[in-house]
């Protein structure tokens, strides 16, 4: 079973369609953003998978992931939610 450490409704729906079994939670963590955007996608995917360790279960994994909007190497920050 997958433990869903984000709250993106297009997450949930793409595990729903592959008729994943998952169960969502979504964590506080302190995000960062460095120079490198895929840098900054990976720390902050990882820093949200690492704080949702302590609320898996057993037979679960964690899938966490994190999405970052940049033109060239310039990060902008979060998507909108349009």
């Amino acid at each position: 079973k997958i433990l869903l450490v984000s709250s993106s409704p297009r997450r949930k729906a793409t595990l729903s369609m592959v008729g994943a079994r998952f169960r969502v939670i979504r964590v506080d963590v302190k995000e960062v953003v460095t120079p490198n955007p895929v840098e900054t996608a990976v720390e902050n995917a990882t820093r949200k998978a690492l704080t949702a360790k302590s609320l898996m279960k057993d037979e679960e994994v964690a899938l966490s992931a994190d999405t970052v909007v940049f033109i060239g190497s310039e990060v902008l920050g979060k998507p909108s939610t349009r």
